[in-house]
């Protein structure tokens, strides 16, 4: 009886523990996630204004082409 007792708290101990990093873990991988999504859209933005930077690049040209 006594050794199954000792089981049981050596089992408790270790869901305690499996949970906790789980936990940890799953806050991590949220916080990460968020940063990533973050970053990415910083990104998209950085992309639209190269795109339309390019584009009004190009509308100039054609407007000096048709100019000359």
């Amino acid at each position: 009886l006594k050794t199954r007792i000792g089981n049981v708290r050596a089992w408790i101990k270790t869901g305690l523990l499996v949970f906790l990093i789980l936990s940890t873990l799953i806050v991590l991988g949220q916080y990460i996630f968020t940063a990533q999504i973050e970053a990415l859209s910083q990104d998209m933005r950085g992309i639209d204004q190269k795109f339309n930077m390019f584009q009004e690049h190009i509308e100039k040209e054609h407007e000096w082409n048709s100019q000359h």
